[in-house]
């Protein structure tokens, strides 16, 4: 007898890289995640559906990531990708052969993956998008929607930048899956006091939340590092992760990520990734790029590392698919109350990309899952449709950031970015207003448009903040500031010179998102905003 549910939640997000950068920043980001997790985790999940396994996930793909799997560029660009990991492979086996041969066979083994890749990908039609609304339209998976570039809402102080974030999102969901969201993620778990109003508006009924929300904003040290941020409380007695609730006056809920399956996975110090058996990610050859070693001990520097071993490798994700899945089976039958739901998201591009072996883990945990008698795999949407929440809280500022609010986004090394995040939103809601009537005038609004919602996506700060990409990130923005900059002048002093509609095309053929975006959407924006904030 079922005692209890489980949710397994994987949110994908990468920042627009169409044309943008190829190595070490840029459009390999969008192909190393193809090839490594989205190809391989869809080929999974049709096997299993074929075999009637009775998997059930939910899955969120950002709008600005589902417009790049669906271009024709970038899916050309992607054979090319394999074509030369494949050569690549085939070079080092040769390289290896004769002093090497640990190294020749991984070498064998990365051109055994990506021709496997290759093919799923063309079994799947090239068509990842087409593939999940399909395994949508199968009760397979529930598909979340998202904010159109994955923008850091909190933070957004125009509020029809907010709403129009919301809007661009859901209605690329309606053009992706032909049918609305019933919840979404919020970019990077982030949410602050109202935000509920603007889901609710939308039609959303759900959205999810660290748990540390959930807990009234008390943050494990454990769970996250300390950031210097000023932390917010709200009353939280008897509030649990196990149930859902609404969320102040609205009938949206939020559900809040379960910490113990957050730490099996996400812990730096013993979650599974980190076992010494696995892939090291950190270590690549240097003249092909792949990665032969093992993680060994936290203890060994990148020098010191051990060659891999596949098939010690292949041991602990059989172990330790079965250890979560009992972990979960020994929660029910141990005292969590039954009709409880563990809500366990994670990142997609973790399994398989950072962790080479996370998809193999995944597969034994899908199997271990859909098989138990204890417990059933469910999503949250049709959690909350069997088990609406039977109480309304107040959450406080919130995300699943370090310090568990808005640190990594806004401090002292990405403060500067966003007054002018906040005015060109400004600008442009101040454009829209105007009901520009001409074609030409339309189409620059468009392209305006589309240069705030990509100036906006919180993966600039994100890199700034963490040191990854800082010039890339800083670069990437003040592109979009200036390709808005110049529409803008262009759309105010009706410009209409070669040089300018020359701009527009070269623009409009670089930030080629969101087809569908009506430029009226920030002017309707503003109006909604002014209503809801006025509520």
């Amino acid at each position: 007898m079922k005692k209890g549910f489980v949710s397994l939640v994987f949110h994908s997000h990468l920042p627009y890289c169409r044309q943008a950068g190829v190595w070490p920043f840029g459009e390999e980001w969008v192909f190393e995640a193809m090839a490594e997790t989205y190809v391989p985790l869809l080929a999974l999940l049709c096997r299993l559906r074929e075999e009637k396994v009775g998997v059930k996930v939910a899955l969120g793909f950002t709008p600005v990531l589902l417009e790049q799997l669906q271009d024709p560029y970038m899916q050309t660009r992607f054979l090319e990708y394999l074509e030369a990991r494949m050569e690549a492979a085939r070079q080092d086996v040769v390289r290896f052969a004769a002093a090497e041969p640990k190294l020749a066979a991984l070498a064998e083994g990365y051109l055994g993956f990506y021709g496997q890749v290759a093919r799923d990908y063309g079994d799947l039609q090239r068509d990842l998008v087409g593939v999940l609304r399909r395994l949508q339209e199968e009760g397979v998976i529930e598909l979340l929607a998202g904010a159109a570039t994955h923008a850091y809402l909190p933070l957004l102080e125009v509020e029809s930048s907010l709403q129009a974030q919301l809007a661009v999102g859901q209605e690329a969901y309606r053009h992706y899956f032909h049918t609305s969201p019933r919840g979404i993620w919020l970019p990077e778990c982030g949410y602050r006091p109202g935000l509920e109003r603007y889901l609710e508006a939308l039609g959303i009924k759900y959205f999810l939340v660290d748990g540390h929300a959930i807990r009234g904003g008390y943050v494990d040290a454990v769970y996250h590092a300390p950031g210097p941020t000023k932390s917010t409380r709200v009353a939280s007695k008897g509030r649990t992760t196990l149930q859902g609730y609404y969320v102040g006056q609205s009938q949206v809920a939020v559900l809040g990520r379960d910490q113990l399956t957050g730490l099996q996975v996400w812990s730096e110090d013993w979650g599974y990734p980190t076992d010494g058996a696995y892939r090291e990610f950190h270590k690549r050859d240097q003249t092909s790029g792949f990665h032969y070693w093992r993680i060994t001990s936290p203890l060994v520097d990148l020098e010191g590392k051990d060659i891999y071993d596949p098939d010690s490798a292949a041991l602990r994700v059989k172990e330790q698919a079965e250890h979560f899945v009992q972990s979960i089976k020994d929660r029910f039958t141990g005292g969590v109350p039954a009709g409880s739901i563990i809500l366990a998201p994670y990142d997609l591009e973790l399994f398989g990309h950072w962790w080479r072996e996370g998809i193999s883990w995944l597969e034994g945990v899908f199997r271990g899952l859909a098989a138990a008698e204890e417990v059933q795999m469910t999503t949250p949407g049709e959690y909350l449709a069997a088990h609406p929440p039977t109480e309304a809280i107040n959450l406080p500022e919130c995300s699943w950031g370090q310090g568990g609010r808005h640190y990594i986004w806004m401090n002292p090394a990405t403060e500067w970015m966003w007054p002018q995040v906040h005015e060109a939103a400004r600008r442009l809601e101040k454009a829209a207003a105007r009901g520009w009537s001409s074609p030409l005038a339309r189409r620059v609004l468009a392209q305006a448009g589309r240069e705030v919602l990509l100036m906006q996506s919180s993966d600039w700060p994100f890199l700034i903040s963490t040191q990854k990409a800082e010039d890339y990130a800083s670069r990437r923005f003040l592109e979009h500031l200036s390709r808005l900059e110049r529409l803008l002048d262009g759309l105010e002093g009706q410009d209409e010179s070669d040089s300018f509609l020359a701009f527009l095309a070269e623009v409009e053929e670089r930030d080629k998102v969101f087809s569908f975006l009506d430029p009226k959407i920030f002017a309707a924006a503003a109006a909604l905003s002014s209503g809801i904030g006025g509520a």
